[in-house]
């Protein structure tokens, strides 16, 4: 079952740092691409990382247990995909200043 989690997880980090990259072009932002690009960066390797652990997992012996689970890496990975990426761009911005 982790790795039906980690699938849905990593699944959800990537779709979320796409989703960051359209949303830096809209022209109303207050902050440059760059920190953008920065953030989706960040989550795509800790994608990358949750693919790496969950192709290195077992699988799961029955179905819906495994099911649920990668619903629940999906519902968990929206807000800790944007928690990521928030906390990384405020700690970088905090040592610039």
């Amino acid at each position: 079952m982790k790795r039906s989690f980690l699938f849905g997880l990593g699944v959800m980090l990537l779709v979320n740092a796409l989703l960051g990259l359209f949303a830096s072009m809209a022209p109303d932002n207050k902050i440059g691409i760059g920190w953008y690009v920065a953030a989706s960066v960040i989550q795509i390797l800790i994608g990358g990382v949750a693919f790496k652990i969950a192709s290195n997992a077992q699988p799961a012996a029955h179905r819906w247990p495994a099911v649920g689970m990668w619903f629940l890496g999906f519902v968990l990975g929206l807000p800790l995909g944007n928690g990521v990426s928030t906390g990384a761009l405020l700690a970088v911005s905090a040592a610039l200043r």
